[in-house]
Formats: C-alpha cells, structure tokens, sequence
C-alpha cells in the first residue's frame, strides 16, 4: 500500500500497466481549453510500449512507458509530435516525466509520419509560440523553471529531452492526497497506484503542463 504519499520503484514496474491501459482508453484533447480557431484540433496516438531494463533484482529493475501521440488541426503551423516517457525516479522516489517534440512538415497523422520531414523543437519559447493554442496555453506563456533540457535517465541516445524536475513532486503529491482523502483504506494496492499515478499525471506529467491534454477516466481499473 501507498505510504508517506510516495510509491516505490517496486510498485510503479508492478501497476505501470494498468495505469497505461487507462492513459490509452481516456488520454484526450479538451476542446474548450483550445484558443481561436481550435475547435478542429485532433489528437492521435501514434505508438505506445513498455520497455524494461535488465537487473538483477526485481526491486531495482527499471521500466519505463513511451507515448508519441500527434496533435494536427488546420489553423496549425504544422503538425506537432510529443514523445514522452513515464518512468521512476530512485532519487526523489517519484515517478519522472521526460519529452521531446518535433514539427511534422508533411503534416501526417495516424501513423503516416516521413521521419524525414519531422524537425526537433530544441526550445520552450518555439514551443510556446507555435502550439500555445492547441496546448490549452496563453501565448505569453512558458512552461515555468522546473522545465529543463536534459539527457533521459534511461534512454541512452543523443537526443536532448524536455525534463519535469522532480524536486517538489513528492512534497505536493503527499499534499494533495491528504487534503482529498483520495487514498481509501479500502482501496487494493493496485488502485492506490492508479489514482496516484492519475493525480501525478495532472499535477506534474504532462496534463500539468499542457492543460489540454487531459486524462480523464471513464471507469476505474
């Protein structure tokens, strides 16, 4: 069970699946969060696995999710693909968000994507400045000082990811959960994690940043 509000790396590899299978049904677009002209902004998912690192004890064995979902509309510049990984941070002791993004010239969408016309957004303020509507954002905004560029923590390639620094997760998470009362004695471990994983998706994954990007659950696990 959850305890002092965090999980354990044991317990996020052990409930990841479930909390993927509900981000695949309810991971959505909100429309009303959409400025001018975004009423025709779909979201598509593009591709979704589970990846598990060799160890040699399940304890500390590492898992992570990688999304590539595909937000398109006409009013936008281009196409906007969004990589990002759920994974566990050993040292905060709380799930971490890691993504990239890439402007789609070719403008595809389910699926159909030309790598060869896909371009990295290397920078927060380019990323603001094209998408801010479809992201359910004001155009002067940023994406605030725990957003940083970084390698991935488990994924050993030359590409620069956007890092959710964890640094305040548990501290807030705990927070929340206790003024909610979400956790009930009642609840199974596995739904405790889910709904944990749930409240950190909207608070410090990527529903937390991008406010139209939302996950919302139409039935319990």
């Amino acid at each position: 069970m959850i305890k002092d509000g965090k999980i354990s790396n044991y317990q996020f590899n052990k409930h990841i699946d479930e909390f993927n299978e509900l981000l695949l049904r309810n991971l959505r677009l909100i429309p009303s969060y959409s400025k001018s002209g975004g009423s025709d902004a779909n979201l598509d998912i593009i591709n979704n696995y589970k990846k598990e690192l060799n160890s040699n004890t399940k304890n500390s064995k590492k898992t992570y999710i990688l999304t590539r979902i595909c937000l398109s509309g006409s009013y936008l510049p281009n196409c906007l693909l969004i990589d990002f990984t759920l994974s566990y941070d050993d040292f905060y002791m709380v799930p971490v968000l890691y993504f990239r993004a890439f402007k789609d010239n070719s403008k595809s969408t389910s699926g159909n994507i030309d790598e060869t016309r896909v371009t990295p957004i290397v920078s927060t303020e380019e990323l603001v400045s094209n998408y801010y509507s479809v992201l359910g954002l004001s155009s002067d905004s940023n994406l605030g000082p725990t957003v940083t560029l970084d390698s991935h923590h488990l994924i050993t390639d030359s590409s620069v990811w956007f890092y959710v620094h964890p640094c305040e997760t548990l501290h807030r998470l705990r927070e929340f959960m206790e003024a909610d009362n979400c956790l009930l004695p009642c609840d199974s471990e596995q739904l405790q994690v889910v709904k944990y994983l749930s409240i950190w998706y909207a608070t410090y994954s990527l529903g937390g940043i991008f406010p139209s990007i939302s996950l919302r659950p139409t039935s319990q696990p």
